[in-house]
């Protein structure tokens, strides 16, 4: 049976206030109209005689355990998930709008950290990443509106064959709210706020626009790598979506590397299975990034099938020192033999590194001692460059080629 929704929120109310007095949390003369339904889905609670944080922290926890009881809201039980965030005057407002817009912010960050009870207190700290998040969020739009994103490319390369096997798409910016900002930073914003959609859009359109340039100058381009982000491996209109735009622009699948983190990949294995296999069946490479940083077992990394496995570049840094660090590496460069995938690792910067890997048996690598990432026109003709005297640029990097980007 579908339930009514305004018949759920009465129901809501009427046992939230009933929580409320069986925890003594509402005298007689409180319990009259202690909450409201504020926007649909929120309801607001006012305890008008409480002044400390730490009972409104275990006020939060027993409605929370209360809540959790909570199993006939209209003969359907209680909702699966909620959240609960709290202000308290005042501290955190003087006035009740800062109040309310206080603790709904509380109340959203207690969503994003995910459980089924739970909750937060509103800190100056959630104010400033709030804040932070409102600039970001800005920055994002203005770009997308006024062409200030742009795409660089950082290559892949062999070490045995010492070519170019492959190059990473990576988003930048020169938008001012977005300055000094990490792109990871940005995308996370872009997943939260429902701009990634867009975002990725663009990348997409930029990519499969500049690979046409490429082409029409009769350059002979490597695997071209673009990241998926966790959000968009939700759904399987991402597959709809990258097949129009290969459509739009005569793009070949099998030159198209989709890239995306172990995390992202981990959260809805069966979903993202189906998702990666099909477009697999279409011909588009498939590289599972970060490996190693995440939660994924022997298990989803055969249910995935990755065409090539990046190892995360923290790994990599302590290579040379770290003996356990040695030890992953060589186990994940001989499983993925055993499975068929490319093993690659990232964030090569030194010498020594490139050695051990070499040792280990890792011969695909990207990082600042090959080259950082070049804005695509820069690229262009480092590929070039690269491939009439690559021996001698990757033992003897030019200037552009180091340097922290």
């Amino acid at each position: 049976m579908e339930i009514n929704k305004s018949e759920m929120l009465s129901a809501v109310n009427e046992n939230l206030s009933a929580i409320l007095l069986e925890a003594d949390m509402l005298s007689g003369e409180e319990a009259a109209a202690p909450i409201a339904n504020i926007d649909g889905n929120r309801f607001l609670i006012e305890l008008t005689q409480i002044d400390d944080s730490t009972s409104v922290a275990w006020i939060l926890q027993l409605l929370s355990e209360k809540l959790k009881l909570l199993r006939s809201l209209t003969g359907q039980g209680a909702p699966d998930r909620f959240s609960i965030g709290a202000s308290l005057y005042p501290n955190d407002g003087e006035h009740a709008a800062d109040l309310v817009d206080n603790a709904i912010l509380a109340q959203t960050k207690a969503f994003e950290l995910g459980g089924k009870k739970a909750f937060c207190m509103f800190s100056t700290e959630m104010a400033s990443l709030a804040d932070q998040q409102l600039r970001l969020e800005k920055g994002i739009r203005e770009a997308l509106a006024i062409n200030e994103f742009q795409l660089h490319f950082q290559p892949i390369v062999n070490l045995v064959t010492g070519e170019v096997t492959g190059a990473e798409a990576l988003l930048r910016t020169s938008n001012s709210h977005l300055q000094n900002t990490p792109i990871d930073a940005v995308i996370e914003v872009a997943e939260k706020t429902g701009l990634i959609h867009e975002l990725s859009d663009y990348v997409f359109r930029a990519a499969f626009s500049i690979i046409n340039e490429w082409k029409s100058n009769g350059i002979d381009l490597p695997l071209i790598s673009i990241n998926v982000s966790a959000e968009q491996l939700k759904s399987k209109d991402i597959i709809f979506n990258i097949l129009e735009h290969i459509k739009t622009y005569r793009i070949d699948p099998a030159s198209i590397q989709l890239e995306m983190t172990e995390t992202a990949v981990v959260t809805d294995i069966r979903s993202t299975s189906e998702i990666l296999s099909t477009l697999q069946n279409y011909g588009f490479h498939i590289a599972l990034d970060d490996f190693g940083t995440g939660q994924s077992s022997l298990s989803h990394l055969l249910e995935i099938n990755p065409d090539s496995i990046k190892i995360d570049k923290t790994f990599v840094h302590s290579l040379v020192t770290s003996r356990n660090n040695q030890v992953l590496v060589t186990t994940i460069n001989e499983l993925a033999q055993k499975i068929g995938a490319k093993v690659i690792a990232e964030g090569v910067e030194t010498p020594e590194q490139l050695d051990m890997l070499m040792k280990i048996g890792c011969h695909y690598v990207q990082g600042y001692l090959v080259s950082m990432p070049l804005p695509a026109h820069v690229f262009k003709d480092w590929l070039v460059l690269f491939r009439n005297q690559r021996q001698q640029i990757l033992l003897n990097p030019p200037d552009v080629a180091l340097g922290p980007f």
